[in-house]
């Protein structure tokens, strides 16, 4: 409590044109982007689980999951062949 309450005093005194009451809004579009990597990353962590519990069952192959595909990709590959 004492912590926030020092807090805002400094950032008062070091950023007087800064409304406080705003400072703590996150833009909407960084929340949007936050929560779809949070989906991502959920979708691919059950992906790889799902096909690490396979694996194990002896059920080897191609990952399934278009998550986990999407994942496995190396950066800025297309997924085509062209020339």
């Amino acid at each position: 409590m004492r912590q926030e309450q020092v807090r805002r005093e400094l950032a008062a005194t070091a950023f007087p044109d800064v409304d406080q009451d705003q400072e703590s809004e996150v833009p909407t579009a960084l929340e949007d982007a936050r929560a779809q990597q949070r989906q991502t990353a959920d979708a691919v962590h059950a992906a790889a689980i799902r096909r690490a519990r396979g694996e194990r069952a002896g059920q080897t192959g191609a990952p399934r999951s278009p998550a986990l595909r999407q994942a496995l990709r190396p950066a800025g590959f297309s997924g085509s062949a062209s020339r």
